[in-house]
């Protein structure tokens, strides 16, 4: 590199492109009419500016704008070693012991008792918000949307034959010829349209600020999984984020039916790349036998264990958890709601309060999440 001083000089037409060289005094007519609508134009342009800065600045005050719930539904306390669930009734339909299983509650705020107010759902969350200020260290309150996979292949073939033939013969085979169900049955045709449904549904609920779920679980049955994958793969699961976990105590409860046994680990992980695995998921499906079937005590310690994990290690304050009917039953007993089954493709929304004994709190968090 030289170190010699440059002492050209530039003046300013050289500095210039062709067709903004200086004219000296050739002003024409043309050239004055050239800068006046120039100038009328700026105006007009600075005039729309001016117009819409105050539409947005009104825009943002008006009592009909939402914010957005990401942003208003802060996290929860952990939990260690939770002694006691019970569920905050009053909210939904599905609350109440005399609800009819039968009633159409997805295209009703999923249940919501108060589900015609535009502010409804902040409403809730200013709810939930509020409960998680005012409790110890030793409780927390989460909100959880429990949906039943939907209609899957052996769904079907039961009701193709019959609930009692079904339990005594066809469940214990792999298939008719026509279906297969076992193991691992997929959904049907139906069952992909009725999560295409629930999907519909959140996306309307949206609107009014329904609180979206920020962590999701799922069992390891595809007709779970896939459920999941097509409520949330364009709203929650976009750009790998907000990654599932797959956890084998959310699995349907343990039976002599072939349905009931899963695929293996690595066939799970090729249909859901990156999605995560409970500590210790097995290869092979170790916990099922042609000749065993768990009893209900046994399918809710699964349960409970499910809920002990969640609520120790998961600061999130709502949470989506796609299984099947018997995990629903079992997940209204542990947490002493009464006990029902929705149908394929239904969702149970439930206001969970969890209490513990121990003071060893992981953290307390009342940071909101963005």
């Amino acid at each position: 590199m030289s170190n010699t001083t440059d002492t050209t000089t530039t003046t300013v037409g050289d500095a210039l492109p062709h067709h903004q060289q200086p004219r000296g005094n050739n002003v024409t007519p043309f050239d004055t009419l050239k800068k006046r609508i120039s100038g009328w134009f700026s105006v007009v342009v600075a005039c729309f500016y001016y117009l819409y800065q105050k539409l947005v600045a009104n825009g943002s005050k008006s009592p009909t704008t939402l914010p957005k719930p990401s942003a208003l539904l802060r996290t929860t306390n952990f939990v260690s070693n939770p002694v006691e669930y019970s569920i905050v009734t009053g909210i939904f339909l599905q609350d109440d012991a005399d609800f009819d299983p039968k009633m159409d509650v997805l295209h009703k705020s999923f249940g919501l008792k108060d589900y015609t107010p535009p502010d409804r759902w902040v409403k809730l969350i200013e709810r939930i918000n509020a409960l998680n200020d005012s409790s110890d260290d030793t409780t927390s309150y989460k909100l959880f949307f429990v949906a039943r996979h939907g209609e899957g292949v052996h769904n079907l073939a039961e009701a193709k034959y019959g609930t009692p033939a079904w339990n005594a013969h066809w469940s214990l085979l792999n298939g008719d010829g026509n279906l297969v169900w076992g193991p691992d049955p997929a959904l049907t045709a139906l069952g992909e349209n009725q999560a295409k449904d629930v999907n519909a549904t959140w996306k309307k609920e949206m609107k009014d600020s329904i609180p979206l779920p920020t962590s999701f679980y799922s069992s390891p049955f595809q007709r779970a999984s896939n459920t999941l994958q097509i409520t949330w793969e364009d709203i929650q699961l976009k750009d790998g984020q907000n990654i599932p976990l797959i956890m084998e105590d959310l699995r349907e409860g343990i039976s002599n039916h072939t349905c009931d046994e899963r695929s293996t680990r690595t066939v799970i992980a090729k249909q859901h790349p990156g999605w995560a695995f409970n500590a210790g998921f097995t290869e092979k499906d170790e916990l099922w036998k042609p000749t065993y079937s768990e009893t209900e005590p046994e399918h809710d310690r699964r349960t409970r264990r499910a809920l002990d994990f969640i609520f120790s290690t998961d600061s999130s304050a709502c949470i989506s958890i796609t299984a099947h009917g018997g995990v629903i039953r079992s997940f209204c007993r542990v947490t002493q709601h009464h006990e029902f089954q929705p149908f394929p493709g239904g969702v149970v929304p439930v206001l969970v309060k969890a209490e513990g004994l121990s003071d060893n709190t992981i953290g307390r968090s009342v940071e909101e999440k963005v």
